[in-house]
């Protein structure tokens, strides 16, 4: 397999989305699955790392296959936060508006307030989006 593949890391250092620190999280649980022929090939590596803060969970996929599209296919790796869920994957929502709910879902156990003036502000954004003229949301 590839030489990123191979690497499984004890300790990483992540975000943590339950409590808001950034900092090194222990690997508790990991499961690879390959594919592939003579033709194609990859993979999907699934991590638990926990918090040693507040002892959440958080999972991460790292996904390689053969022909990614980078400026060195053969070494990279697709890696994303599958859980606590903090990205909107959608092609029918406008940049701005998504990035404003990605940032507010990122502080919403750490800082319910500031979430809440985020998604007020998102729900402007998207009353502007379309148009809406003064008055109530009604």
């Amino acid at each position: 397999m590839d030489k990123r593949g191979d690497e499984i890391l004890k300790q990483k250092i992540y975000q943590c989305y339950h409590c808001g620190n950034k900092t090194l999280m222990n690997l508790v649980g990991v499961h690879r699955e390959d594919w592939g022929n003579e033709e194609f090939r990859g993979y999907i590596i699934s991590q638990i790392y926990i918090c040693p803060i507040c002892q959440n969970a958080t999972y991460v996929e790292r996904y390689w296959e053969e022909g990614m599209i980078g400026a060195n296919y053969e070494d990279d790796e697709d890696e994303k936060i599958c859980y606590l869920v903090i990205s909107l994957e959608t092609n029918f929502v406008p940049d701005k508006i998504k990035t404003a709910y990605e940032a507010a879902l990122k502080v919403r156990n750490t800082d319910s307030a500031l979430c809440l003036i985020g998604l007020r502000r998102i729900l402007e954004m998207i009353c502007n989006e379309q148009g809406a003229s003064k008055g109530s949301l009604v």
